[in-house]
């Protein structure tokens, strides 16, 4: 995967938050039936599929008991549950 995202200063970090670029699959979003097509995620930001997420080393920039509040729409709610679980296994394995 290319580098996506900056150095951050050195944990361990007691709160993390996270706002994933997910992958929609090239779908279009729509706010409303006359609203038109709103562009999806693809038009504005390189999008990272799960799998692909799931391999960042999160668990070395937290601290034990941190907290994780991770951003997801609807369409990814399984998959942000199966990527908070990643993160935690990276970091007990």
């Amino acid at each position: 995967m290319p580098k996506l995202f900056p150095p951050l200063p050195p944990g361990p970090y007691a709160i993390l938050y996270a706002d994933p670029p997910w992958d929609y699959r090239g779908q279009l979003q729509h706010a409303g039936r006359s609203s038109g097509d709103t562009g999806g995620a693809i038009r504005h930001y390189p999008t990272v599929t799960l799998r692909d997420l799931q391999v960042l080393p999160v668990a070395g920039l937290a601290a034990a008991d941190c907290l994780l509040f991770l951003w997801a729409t609807s369409p990814h709610l399984d998959q942000a549950i199966e990527l908070g679980k990643a993160w935690v296994r990276v970091r007990c394995c």
